[in-house]
């Protein structure tokens, strides 16, 4: 695990002394000691999609919400609603 800390706003206005995990933490490491990221094709052509989505909404959000709120509108595909799932309180 890297031993970076990055700090954080603590309550009282502090920074906390708890590790933050970075990036690196959700990723195997390879026998050198590398972090080894998985390549997948259909991860990269769905991000592609979306920043080329992005971009012809001029990079924004809004537009992008609008944009795909009439795509949806015209589409013939049925879309479905799920209920709201409701987390339990800690």
């Amino acid at each position: 695990m890297n031993s970076l800390r990055r700090p954080s706003l603590a309550p009282g206005g502090g920074i906390s002394r708890r590790r933050i995990p970075l990036s690196d933490d959700l990723h195997a490491k390879r026998t050198d000691g590398k972090v080894g990221k998985m390549k997948d094709s259909i991860v990269h052509e769905v991000r592609k999609a979306r920043a080329r989505l992005f971009a012809k909404a001029g990079h924004d959000l809004a537009t992008l919400v609008k944009q795909l709120q009439k795509r949806q509108a015209v589409s013939k595909r049925r879309v479905i609603k799920l209920p709201h799932r409701h987390t339990a309180a800690a």
